[in-house]
């Protein structure tokens, strides 16, 4: 039930679960195809965490790149800082993008 309250219960027929496929839909599941589902969607947001790490730790060098130039904004070309800005605003787009929208 939750908050660590348990409930006793004897469940007649245990061949069969409902899974969350998300939005709060549920498929009735056999044990077995169970485990695949959930190997399978495992496997795939694994991927899409290593994919937006990666992208995270590219925003981040260029958010240092941008802390780290001269002060003097003479010394800085302003072609290549609305290039810079230009590529952060389409990352930073890409990550909230693909963040799920529960």
């Amino acid at each position: 039930m939750g908050a660590h309250f348990y409930v006793e219960a004897r469940v007649p027929d245990a061949r069969t679960v409902l899974v969350n496929i998300g939005k709060d839909y549920y498929l009735d599941m056999g044990l077995d195809e169970a485990h695949r589902w959930i190997a399978a969607r495992d496997k795939a947001l694994t991927t899409r965490l290593g994919a937006l790490n990666e992208e995270a730790t590219q925003l981040q060098q260029q958010i240092y790149t941008v802390r780290s130039m001269p002060s003097n904004p003479e010394r800085v070309e302003r072609n290549d800082c609305m290039i810079l800005h230009s590529q952060m605003a389409q990352t930073l787009s890409q990550l909230r993008s693909a963040l799920p929208s529960s």
